[in-house]
């Protein structure tokens, strides 16, 4: 960052006070819960949270900083979270100021920040993957540009680590493809140099690899981990899996199919209202055409932001990227945020939808580059009686450009204001605090604050910091509350299919020598918090996305296999104890 720059640190200030102001409020029960029960487990008990290990470096982070500040609570990794998007932001502007003007640049990153328009900012593996893949683009350009070899390895070797953030982040060692692109669009080397380009790559992955599995060997976490790669090689091939190899393929089909139909959408619409505003002779007219262009993009953008913001990524670094008349930097570049885009979400449950805000840091800033750049286009189209052609100015094209910025922020501040991350409901409700010295300082509904906080005082009568606590099946922040080790290796149950849970609860009972005490939440906790469901372990409700009913089975056998019985309970919640446990204490 050019610290001389007063609109640069202006812009740097604004960022701060964006997150400050909605670091605050929301108070999300399961993603946010799953990761700080891992950062509070990792050193404490690293077998309690096997299934975080696929998350590995995520969570060695969050532990490192979790020893820090271990009373820094929710508030101290939403921290955490910030620093690593605004690192995020300096490298990938690093990267494009020589080549991008820095306004564009600017405007882009702003947009990728509230882009997850629900404010999301707690640090996770999508954060942290986000962050690993700049950093490898960064170190690839650099050596591909400046004919670095180190640099080329270094790349390879924040590759391979980053695999350990999140597994399916190996994808993005598709960026290998930058180096024969380079040389058969940019014809910049060799073949024979091209190939041992790719392979200082692959080694500086292998290097990453070897390293990370000897740390892990030293902290005693490598068991640990190909335990849970083989849990989840079983855990994939499961029907009500979400990492059933078979959904993700067809999941990520659907959403470029999405992707295709929005942006089609997008541009026929655009073209349409400019072919109507052309028509137009007075100025108001065309103000009042302005207004209906504005509202066309919100429209778009309410339906599915995500893959309208995913189309023009793509589509201006295809464009730029196969430009012969472009730069071979530039080209490269833009062909690199183009690959990083496609292959980075291959492999994660929710895809385009969850690490495709992470996705695009590199991409966004190509569209305003090439919108910018464009002098004149001239469009055909054929009424009744005649072929019209219509020209679009420099100007006008800037003109669209600022409508669509501002009904991109109009849009997504509308919803961070009016909700958060699994926390929905105005901020301005917002007020209520959670009754957990962890949680201090995090806002949430009156509503939301009272359900969680019953549940938080009756536990702290009837588990102790360190001891196991069986959390069904979709409450994890449960265990970072109260500081109580994950009975099934997992703090999500919710996150493995029926299988596995049913095995998880098997070798539990073999493995660890207490019985747990056992919550069971009669609500769905997912985005909203639902009415209490009195039937929430029935066999006979349906079976969807949130209700698995092969592991509401698995539970009430463990339950009788185990002599357990009702401890308390109320409409929210049920707690039960085994006679086995009760006799212990």
């Amino acid at each position: 960052m050019n610290i001389n720059s007063r609109d640069t640190i202006l812009t740097f200030l604004g960022i701060i006070l964006y997150f400050i102001s909605i670091m605050f409020q929301g108070f999300d029960v399961c993603d946010e819960g799953f990761a700080l029960s891992s950062y509070q487990q990792v050193f404490n008990a690293p077998s309690s949270i096997e299934y975080n290990m696929l998350f590995w470096l995520t969570s060695i982070i969050g532990g490192a900083w979790y020893t820090i500040l271990p009373a820094g609570g929710i508030l101290s990794f939403r921290i955490l979270g910030a620093i690593t998007i605004i690192a995020t932001m300096l490298i990938s502007r690093n990267i494009l100021k020589p080549y991008i003007p820095n306004k564009h640049i600017i405007i882009a990153l702003l947009m990728i920040m509230v882009s997850k328009g629900i404010g999301v900012v707690n640090f996770s593996y999508n954060t942290l993957s986000g962050f690993m893949s700049v950093l490898v683009l960064y170190y690839f350009f650099k050596g591909l540009i400046n004919h670095k070899k180190a640099f080329i390895f270094l790349a390879g070797f924040c590759t391979g680590i980053s695999a350990f953030a999140s597994l399916p982040t190996i994808t993005i060692s598709a960026l290998i493809l930058l180096i024969p692109f380079y040389h058969i669009q940019c014809k910049q080397s060799s073949w024979k140099t091209n190939l041992r380009l790719m392979g200082y790559y692959c080694i500086g992955i292998l290097v990453g690899i070897v390293l990370t599995l000897t740390i892990m060997h030293l902290l005693g976490h490598l068991e640990i981990f190909r335990k849970a790669l083989s849990m989840i090689s079983q855990h994939s091939i499961e029907s009500d899996s979400n990492h059933n190899i078979f959904i993700l393929v067809k999941k990520y089909i659907i959403d470029y199919v999405g992707v295709i139909k929005t942006g089609s959408i997008l541009c026929v619409g655009t073209f349409i209202l400019l072919i109507v505003q052309e028509q137009l002779s007075s100025k108001i007219l065309t103000k009042i055409c302005n207004v209906f262009i504005g509202i066309f993009y919100i429209f778009i953008l309410i339906q599915n932001p995500i893959f309208t913001t995913y189309f023009i990524c793509i589509a201006s670094c295809t464009i730029v990227a196969f430009n012969k008349n472009r730069s071979s930097q530039i080209r490269l570049i833009a062909f690199g945020a183009l690959v990083t885009s496609i292959f980075l979400p291959i492999g994660t449950d929710p895809g385009i939808h969850s690490i495709g805000h992470t996705s695009i840091w590199i991409a966004l800033p190509f569209f305003f580059f090439l919108l910018w750049d464009i002098k004149n286009i001239k469009l055909s189209y054929n009424n009744v009686y005649t072929n019209q052609f219509i020209s679009i100015c420099r100007n006008r094209l800037k003109s669209i450009s600022i409508i669509f910025i501002f009904a991109f922020f109009v849009v997504k501040l509308y919803f961070i204001a009016n909700g958060a991350y699994f926390d929905p409901g105005s901020r301005l409700n917002k007020t209520a605090k959670i009754n957990s010295p962890l949680a201090q300082h995090v806002h949430t509904t009156p509503e939301r604050a009272y359900v969680c906080n019953i549940i938080i005082s009756k536990l702290k009568e009837i588990v102790k910091p360190g001891e196991y606590l069986m959390v069904y099946d979709k409450m994890p922040m449960l265990h970072y509350l109260t500081n109580t080790k994950p009975y099934v290796y997992n703090p999500w149950i919710w996150a493995y299919d029926s299988f596995n849970f049913e095995q998880q609860l098997c070798r539990a009972e073999s493995e660890i020598d207490i019985l747990p005490i056992v919550l069971v939440h009669k609500f769905e906790t997912i985005f909203s918090f639902s009415e209490p469901i009195y039937n929430y372990l029935d066999e006979d409700r349906s079976e969807t996305y949130l209700n698995r009913v092969k592991s509401h089975i698995a539970l009430k056998t463990f339950l009788n296999r185990n002599n357990y019985s009702i401890l308390w309970e109320d409409i929210y919640y049920t707690i039960y104890s085994s006679e086995k446990k009760q006799n212990e204490d």
